[in-house]
């Protein structure tokens, strides 16, 4: 793909409001919502990516798992490992086993579900959990396991359908994800069914033709729209609030809006 400067800015936009919300700076009350941003992006490149593979006849599952695996693995285990060193210092010993446990999990990229059984995310105990931000790794990797699959069929069997069937699914998805943040908040936070239309937001972005998004002159506006609400999100959403279910979609509609 060519560069996209302005996807840097967004994933900018994304680790510091995520970074911000932990260490407590006052105005970044919801900057969690920075992982909805990033899954966005996520659904948006991999979508892109596989498209053009797609179109090219050139898709390639090992090729593409394997581009995953060199792109996440390296990373994953230079800071697990740094973790593990500092954890050793400074946990308990049973903090220090139930992080071995994590870490078993995050390498098999399930690290969201051990968490979900385990804790919830705005808890005082999650400070000892040193890995907890894997979750949404996890969730990544298994839309990677998922999505290319999905994909591939709908190109095969019905390509002039992919952007309706997606949108099925997105809207089950968000309709699943609004249902469990009631019922069930742990699992709607950070289980892949109800983060996956996050995902197929970013894909559906990829996959609109340029002539839905009508001239130029009816949309120049659609960036400054995007910022203001992801700013919204950031700086009005609380950790208190219910979450994801459909309050997420400011974020990610105003992620969408600055990819188009």
């Amino acid at each position: 793909m060519k560069y996209r400067p302005e996807i840097d800015g967004l994933r900018a936009i994304s680790i510091l409001s995520v970074l911000a919300f932990h260490a407590k700076v006052a105005p970044f009350r919801g900057g969690f919502v920075g992982v909805d941003i990033f899954f966005v992006i996520s659904g948006y490149l991999i979508t892109s990516m596989i498209k053009s593979n797609l179109d090219a006849r050139e898709f390639s599952f090992f090729d593409f798992y394997i581009r995953r695996t060199v792109r996440i693995i390296p990373a994953l285990l230079v800071m697990t490992l740094c973790t593990f060193a500092v954890a050793y210092v400074y946990l308990y010993p049973i903090e220090f086993e139930q992080l071995a446990i994590s870490a078993i999990w995050s390498s098999l990229s399930f690290s969201n579900v051990y968490f979900y059984l385990t804790s919830d995310y705005f808890d005082a105990a999650s400070n000892s959990k040193p890995l907890l931000h894997t979750w949404s790794l996890g969730v990544e990797e298994q839309f990677y396991i998922i999505y290319p699959m999905l994909l591939s069929l709908i190109y095969r069997y019905r390509p002039e359908r992919m952007v309706p069937i997606l949108s099925v699914f997105l809207i089950c998805s968000l309709i699943l994800s609004t249902y469990l943040s009631y019922m069930s908040a742990a699992s709607a936070f950070y289980l892949i069914h109800s983060r996956f239309w996050e995902l197929l937001l970013g894909g559906l972005a990829a996959l609109l033709p340029s002539w839905y998004l009508l001239t130029v002159q009816r949309t120049r506006w659609l960036p400054e729209i995007g910022l203001a609400m992801l700013m919204a999100a950031i700086f009005l959403f609380d950790s208190d609030m219910v979450f994801p279910g459909i309050a997420a979609l400011l974020p990610c509609a105003g992620s969408a809006l600055l990819l188009l």
